[in-house]
């Protein structure tokens, strides 16, 4: 039988050093850093092969890490360190694209975004690229630009998986469940996100294993960082857990499992942008429910103008775009999708579907500050009430354009509480054959 969360093989631990490895006793090999970074847990790690003291930024570039990082992504208030890291211009110029995600496990699962000086200076070489002369790659490999040191940079790639007999079938039933198909009696609107036992359970352990460990990383770092965005940019994996309608759910696809179904002719494909999550699309999904039950046709994820939106809405007289949006970092797609909708207004009524009350909150106060729109009260708490924030944001957008342009918005599971999870009657057949 199937064991979840996924049971990692105690022998991948063969294959590290033994450093690598997390101790009960991890504070002793520890000190904190003071950083000036709300939430985070910097650490100078104690080398194991050193004699005496921790390592320390005076001799060269020291071990630490946050064991607390922000799921997102690198926050860029706080990395690269320039006490700890001597590529750190200090000024802020740098952006995530320009630092190296670092990981370790030992002696606690930790992760760092340092420059490639950092890299050089404590390694004595950079082992995050190497340079070949242009003439020695494939043509189809080669840059249409030659550098002036006539070589190129090359990165190494993930770790490549086997698409077995058993795994395709895995990733088959994954996209036809995430399309809003029923896959062995299950549907994952009108069954509420059901177990992935449900719907992966008769598949082999070590074919699934595969699907959620990347052989290069050692488990307590794939335990730790699983659900943590980042987390699936550096690592060979293809579904993870995530948090949704305050369930946990083992089936969300990376962005390598679009990628890699996505180009193939002998599976189906995964729908909308794949740069969008689980939760992104389960909320799409949960609008074009409430919204046709309210009477509305509905279409996902259309091209109107010079706009993709995720959902329009119509019926006579009448069109609704919806947007969803989900809690990230980067404010300025909020600020271009804000005016999206200003734009959009012309045409119909804008309308936003937040992944949480919190999300809401943080990107209506953003629109805020950044005199996008105007909130009659100011900023919001973040426990403010969803109802009297809605009704707040509906006042604002009677106003007129120059006050707001989101005519209402709603959170996922506020979706699902006047949808499917409603007193009202929703015939289970209608739900799944609804295409979203």
């Amino acid at each position: 039988m199937t064991v979840f969360p996924p049971q990692l093989d105690p022998r991948e631990n063969e294959e590290y050093e033994e450093r690598s490895v997390p101790i009960p006793d991890w504070q002793r090999h520890a000190v904190e850093l003071d950083v000036d970074a709300d939430g985070h847990e910097v650490y100078c790690f104690r080398d194991p092969y050193a004699i005496g003291g921790y390592d320390v930024p005076e001799s060269h570039p020291s071990r630490f890490g946050d064991i607390n990082p922000n799921k997102n992504g690198p926050d860029m208030s706080l990395w690269p360190i320039e006490k700890y890291d001597p590529g750190a211009p200090g000024d802020g110029s740098l952006t995530k694209h320009d630092l190296n995600c670092r990981m370790s496990a030992f002696p606690i699962p930790h992760v760092k975004w340092v420059t490639d000086e950092y890299i050089t200076e404590r390694a004595k070489y950079n082992d995050t690229a190497v340079e070949v002369p242009y003439e020695n790659l494939p043509r189809w490999r080669q840059p249409d630009k030659r550098s002036l040191s006539g070589t190129v940079k090359l990165k190494p790639s993930a770790p490549r998986m086997k698409l077995t007999k058993h795994r395709k079938e895995g990733l088959r039933r994954e996209v036809n469940f995430y399309n809003g198909r029923e896959v062995r009696g299950a549907h994952i609107l009108f069954d509420k996100l059901p177990d992935v036992m449900t719907i992966l359970g008769d598949i082999p352990d070590d074919e699934l294993y595969r699907l959620y460990a990347d052989p290069s990383r050692p488990p307590e770092i794939i335990e730790r960082f699983r659900d943590h965005d980042w987390f699936e940019k550096e690592a060979s994996v293809f579904l993870k857990p995530q948090r949704i309608l305050r369930k946990k759910v083992w089936y969300a696809p990376t962005l390598a499992a679009k990628k890699l179904v996505n180009a193939r002719d002998d599976l189906p494909s995964f729908r909308g942008d794949p740069m969008e999550g689980l939760e992104h699309r389960v909320t799409v999904g949960l609008a074009a429910v409430y919204l046709t039950f309210e009477g509305y046709d509905i279409d996902t994820y259309v091209s109107f103008g010079d706009y993709n939106v995720d959902l329009v809405a119509t019926r006579p007289g009448e069109r609704k775009f919806v947007e969803v949006m989900t809690g990230h970092n980067n404010w300025k797609l909020h600020r271009e999708t804000y005016r999206k909708l200003s734009d959009l207004r012309d045409h119909g009524t804008p309308l936003v579907a937040f992944d949480s009350r919190k999300t809401a909150y943080q990107i209506l106060n953003h629109w805020h500050n950044q005199d996008l729109a105007i909130l009659p009260h100011g900023t919001f708490d973040t426990e403010f009430n969803i109802n009297d924030g809605r009704d707040q944001i509906q006042t604002a957008y009677n106003l007129g354009p120059k006050f707001c342009n989101i005519a209402d918005w709603w959170t996922t599971e506020w979706l699902w509480r006047n949808s499917i999870g409603s007193d009202r009657t929703i015939n289970r057949d209608d739900v799944i054959s609804l295409t979203w």
